[in-house]
């Protein structure tokens, strides 16, 4: 991926009524967090130098910072339209995804944004459907949404049709998985526990990333998954003692899994690990 973090905004909707559901789906427990919004948030979060919430209120116990929780001006209309009004007045430019759609790939997320230059709004589709609430939205659609308002109309294909819009398609279904219903949210529970590594692998190499302007090289291998493999941090407690150092993301079981497959290959050396 070539632009790591995104430089645009990132906004999840989660201020829906989740009535196929029966409760509120963005707080059901899913993967190793303790809901689905919080689970979302922190799969996207190293993706982009800032990531919000959209909602109608604050039921968001692991939001320790509460300026990154955007509340609607709205409160009695549950509409996606209201909560782009609310949304599109912070930022020029922004990436909106839905908190019922977990397994999107940060690849569609990059490509959505890297094509959505000429454009009002950019979203993707696939052969089934078009997935109105999952591409880069402009603030140029005000207007148009002020005046959708006022007129009462709050389907958002009605604000796509009627604005400079294009449609990026794609061929994975499953990835755009909507949790609408009890049965689609058992599905991606068996779906999210049949991931493996790779995003996993994504997000050590984002943190790399982020960390690289701190640490210097030590030493590199061909056949590295990464860049970057091996460093040495620096500081001024740390310049006599060069201690090679991994920066390792995730849980336990995470970094285990890439301490066995990465980093003993990579450097043979098969010391226990501690976490």
């Amino acid at each position: 991926m070539s632009l790591i973090p995104f430089e645009i905004p990132c906004v999840i909707l989660s201020g829906g009524k989740s009535s196929r559901m029966g409760e509120d789906k963005s707080l059901l427990p899913f993967s190793s967090s303790n809901s689905l919004i919080e689970f979302q948030f922190n799969r996207l979060k190293p993706y982009f130098k800032d990531i919000y919430i959209s909602s109608k209120n604050d039921k968001f116990d692991f939001l320790k910072d509460k300026s990154k929780l955007i509340i609607d001006k709205n409160q009695d209309i549950y509409s996606p339209i209201l909560a782009l009004q609310t949304i599109l007045e912070k930022f020029d430019k922004v990436f909106i995804i839905t908190v019922d759609t977990p397994f999107v790939k940060i690849e569609t997320i990059e490509k959505l944004i890297n094509h959505s230059n000429n454009f009002d709004i950019t979203i993707a589709q696939t052969s089934q459907k078009t997935h109105n609430l999952c591409g880069v939205f402009s603030n140029n659609l005000n207007e148009t949404i002020e005046k959708m308002i006022k007129n009462d109309i709050h389907k958002i294909n009605y604000l796509v049709k009627n604005s400079k819009y294009q449609i990026i398609n794609f061929d994975d279904e499953d990835e755009f998985l909507n949790i609408n219903e009890k049965k689609e949210y058992e599905k991606a529970l068996k779906k999210e526990k049949a991931l493996g590594i790779e995003d996993e692998i994504n997000i050590l190499y984002v943190a790399l990333t982020r960390a690289k302007n701190n640490m210097i090289i030590f030493k590199k291998e061909k056949s590295s998954v990464f860049d970057f493999a091996f460093f040495c941090k620096l500081s001024r407690y740390s310049m006599k003692f060069f201690k090679p150092t991994w920066l390792v993301a995730g849980f336990f079981l995470s970094y285990s899994v890439v301490y066995g497959q990465l980093i003993c290959p990579s450097f043979r050396f098969p010391q226990p690990l501690s976490p």
